[in-house]
């Protein structure tokens, strides 16, 4: 899949596949397996390790390193993540300060949201208003609101410099972009990097042989949880009116069925008084 980073090939991602479908590599670990991940490649490979919504950026910090053919490559990582209550899925995203990745906005080209993903689609819009066309690897999916960059818009787009989605630059023309505040994803996990290791293979050999595991588990959970919901509100008001008014929500329902229901049959029985 084109990345802003270029062709990379993403496992469990998102981006280009389905949460437990038949590609989905399954990665429960056992606190009582020495589990790890080998891969073995035939060309020198940059790995980076990220949330299953994120994509490789090269201006973004994450966990990646990048090594070359005849090495051992031994990498371990850390992972502190992120869980949500059920009903924060209810609060619009700017009172909980994050999307969920099944929350994409209309503008968005990707298959789940980030906040790499974010800032992807907005260099891919300031590419477009300011010189008329984007770089392929911005646009994944080859939609054809976005045609290519051809020699002249490459360097429309290389003076703009925008070749890549930097935040720093995307600050510099904030007043002259469309609106673009990316938030974060619910869902991403803090990833760090605690050991990295690289030990020479056979002399000439034409593999690389990684090896990713993860050594701690983890000791912290961050927990997003709403302080009131939808049935606090309503109990807190019930306890505002019992206090001050000495109604309930009885009262209230009182109330309404003596000026509705109420009166409405006392009308027709008059009514039909009247007639006889």
């Amino acid at each position: 899949m084109w990345t802003p980073y270029g062709r990379c090939f993403l496992l469990n991602s998102l981006q280009n596949n389905i949460r437990n479908s038949e590609h989905w590599l399954p990665t429960i670990i056992d606190r009582n397996d020495d589990t790890e991940l080998k891969l073995v490649v035939n060309q020198s490979v940059r790995v980076d390790i990220l949330n299953e919504e994120d994509l490789p950026n090269p201006t973004l910090p994450s966990v990646n390193f990048l090594s070359v053919l005849g090495k051992i490559k031994t990498i371990k990582f850390y992972t502190e993540s992120m869980v949500n209550d059920p009903e924060i899925k209810g609060f619009p995203p700017e009172a909980r300060d994050c999307y969920f990745p099944d929350e994409v906005s209309t503008r968005s080209l990707f298959k789940a949201h980030s906040f790499s993903a974010c800032i992807s689609d907005c260099t891919r819009i300031y590419q477009m208003e300011r010189c008329n066309c984007s770089l392929y690897h911005f646009n994944p999916f080859n939609d054809k609101r976005f045609p290519d960059c051809d020699y002249d818009g490459y360097l429309c787009v290389e003076k703009l410099g925008l070749i890549s989605s930097d935040i720093q630059m995307m600050k510099k023309h904030k007043d002259t972009m469309p609106s673009c505040e990316c938030l974060p994803s619910c869902t991403e996990a803090d990833l760090k990097n605690i050991y990295s290791y690289d030990e020479l293979d056979v002399p000439g050999s034409a593999t690389l042989t990684i090896s990713i595991s993860m050594s701690m588990w983890p000791a912290f959970q961050f927990r997003r949880q709403s302080l009131r919901n939808k049935l606090d509100i309503v109990v807190s008001l019930g306890g505002i009116l019992g206090l001050f008014l000495g109604a309930s929500i009885l009262s209230v329902i009182e109330f309404i069925y003596y000026f509705t229901i109420r009166a409405t049959n006392n009308l027709r029985i008059n009514s039909r008084n009247g007639d006889r």
